[in-house]
């Protein structure tokens, strides 16, 4: 889905009078922030999970494979398609940016490739963190469903709403580096700051921050659950 999105919009933008990647990339980053987390969610969250619930993991479980070498194995896999299917997407890109833009910044469109995986890949290690965390699809849907609606649909409404609880309830003003650390937790939020790393002036992350900050939260969002659910996992009863 996101590989035919990349392609339309770079190549869609060679109809305008001046096509240019930091246009493309605005487009393709509001597309990214709602259709990459879907894929990389769906692509994960079954990968043990469904495994526990039909039964097929004591199987598995009954060759000389560890449970630490089961959730590596779903995590290269998942990964992997998660990622081929973004390059993908960008090669075609960049096929176009070369035949009809007038300044090709590569450059720029393969920094913005990178930082996109790597948000997918947070998304990715959250459904495989669930997924080794619960033992039945049901489950694992239910968890994968949430965090999508907090994280991505709804995050923009949390910051305020802790806000306000805390202005009403508490007479406490939250602000500092902190309080924008924490506004700047969701996925999202943290794939933008990495944005600003982009050569340029495509897309301004706030100074106090920076885009070191949104690469350190993407990557604490795909190793992080992973390896909270390996631990759950490992001491679960898969019998």
């Amino acid at each position: 889905m996101y590989v035919l999105f990349v392609t339309a919009v770079f190549a869609g933008l060679t109809l305008t009078s001046e096509p240019s990647v930091p246009t493309g990339i605005e487009i393709a980053r509001a597309i990214a922030i709602l259709f990459v987390p879907l894929v990389a969610l769906i692509a994960g969250y079954l990968a043990v999970a469904g495994e526990r619930e039909s039964g097929t993991i004591r199987f598995l479980l009954g060759y000389p494979v560890t449970r630490s070498e089961v959730v590596v194995g779903k995590i290269l896999s998942r990964m992997g398609i998660v990622l081929l299917s973004i390059l993908v997407g960008f090669v075609l890109a960049t096929v176009a940016v070369l035949v009809e833009y007038p300044e090709p910044n590569l450059g720029m469109l393969w920094g913005f490739a990178a930082l996109t995986c790597l948000f997918a890949l947070s998304y990715v290690g959250v459904a495989i963190g669930i997924s080794a965390a619960t033992a039945t699809r049901s489950r694992a849907m239910t968890a994968v469903i949430s965090v999508y609606f907090v994280f991505t649909v709804m995050w923009n409404a949390v910051p305020p709403l802790v806000q306000f609880v805390a202005n009403y309830l508490f007479d406490v003003t939250l602000d500092g580096t902190l309080w924008m650390l924490f506004s700047s937790l969701a996925p999202p939020r943290a794939f933008g700051l990495s944005l600003s790393a982009l050569p340029g002036d495509a897309v301004q992350a706030p100074p106090v921050l920076g885009w070191e900050t949104g690469v350190i939260l993407l990557v604490l969002w795909a190793v992080g659950p992973i390896l909270l659910g390996y631990w759950w996992f490992s001491r679960s009863d898969v019998e």
